[in-house]
């Protein structure tokens, strides 16, 4: 027999002692562990920010168990080789799988942590903004209604002497000025949504379209409009629907460098949601703006941004959608959706208004 195959057989004997065959055995669970947990990690809640901690703790554990069961042997069985190699390798195995699991569960201890501090934050940042917006509403209720009311009740007295032509504007000014009622009724709806829980209602389109329609040609002189809707049409939604078509008109005429501005309005009914077209003539949307139009960030103060946020914003309420459909040198057109109010949701609704107040 050679020196090889005696090597060679050796190492089978040295295979099949016991000592190495539990050293296996024993080594095994953690290996396991390790790869599981290494194969789930991106499924659970650590962020890949925090892998490279957890690399460093695995291998670090692996160093100290390997080494520290590297002395042991070499102390203790400084001439048994076997006994010596499955030392090491249950050490550096043992050691890997508590390092893996210690650096998640420090990280998983730390993203908590962090959780739990940016929930405060937003609860505190969120009790400031409804302190802020009942400070803001009970500022419009009382100066701004009290300017209302001066402002209608000089309409009254100067419309004694008027002749025909000043009272044709005095009752323009007369309903600008129940105009900045409503806005105000608007503000207290806003907040009352931010403290409470969402609740629709079958609104009317018709009368909304008009009375924002003529809101628009009293603001702006010579504006043409036009509304096409045919029979009624009633959508899911609340008071503050009046403020998507407010903002999308105004958007149409404020942009509008036309000669004579036009905008028209078309309502159509697909099978459970009502589709409003608003067309206006003029030069269209800049293409810059095109893909994001109605999620602008308020803080770049673009002049489209405010108004179209909050359409954006009140239609995600509604479980509706807005798109720009057209724009160019002939004018835009912009596409509202909304859902269609039927019998099932006007009880649905009557019984989610019940369950608030408490009525049975």
């Amino acid at each position: 027999m050679t020196l090889g195959e005696m090597a060679f057989w050796f190492g089978v004997v040295g295979l099949l002692k016991p000592t190495f065959i539990a050293g296996i055995a024993m080594s095994i669970p953690a290996c396991l562990a390790l790869l599981f947990g290494s194969y789930r990690l991106p499924e659970t809640v650590v962020t890949p920010e925090y892998y490279p901690r957890i690399a460093l703790l695995t291998v670090g554990g692996g160093a100290v168990f390997g080494l520290f069961s590297f002395l042991t042997g070499v102390t203790f069985l400084p001439s048994v080789i076997w006994a010596l190699v499955g030392s090491v390798r249950w050490g550096l195995s043992l050691g890997t799988g508590i390092g893996f699991v210690v650096g998640f569960l420090n990280a998983r201890s730390i993203e908590r942590a962090l959780a739990a501090e940016r929930s405060s934050i937003r609860a505190e940042a969120t009790e400031q903004q409804r302190e802020y917006l009942t400070y803001v509403n009970g500022l419009l209720r009382h100066e701004v209604l009290n300017t209302a009311n001066v402002i209608s009740g000089n309409v009254d007295l100067a419309r004694e002497t008027a002749s025909d032509e000043v009272k044709g504007r005095l009752d323009t000014i007369e309903r600008q000025a129940a105009e900045l009622s409503t806005v105000i009724e608007d503000v207290r709806f806003l907040t009352d949504v931010v403290r409470n829980e969402r609740v629709l209602e079958p609104v009317e389109l018709r009368p909304v379209l008009e009375r924002e329609l003529r809101q628009l040609t009293d603001r702006h002189d010579g504006v043409e409009t036009e509304l096409d809707i045919s029979g009624d049409v009633v959508v899911l939604a609340d008071p503050l629907l009046r403020r998507v078509f407010a903002n999308l008109f105004e958007n149409g005429v404020r942009h509008n460098d036309s000669e004579t501005k036009r905008v028209a309005v078309s309502v159509s009914q697909v099978d459970d949601t009502v589709r409003v077209d608003i067309t206006d003539n003029g030069e269209g949307v800049p293409e810059r703006l095109h893909d994001d139009l109605f999620s602008l960030d308020v803080r770049e103060h673009t002049t489209h941004g405010l108004g179209l946020k909050i359409v954006a914003r009140l239609l995600d309420r509604y479980d509706g959608d807005v798109t720009l459909t057209e724009t160019g040198g002939a004018g835009t057109t912009v596409t509202v959706i909304l859902q269609r109010a039927t019998s099932e949701t006007d009880a649905a609704t009557d019984g989610s208004r019940a369950a608030q107040t408490g009525v049975r």
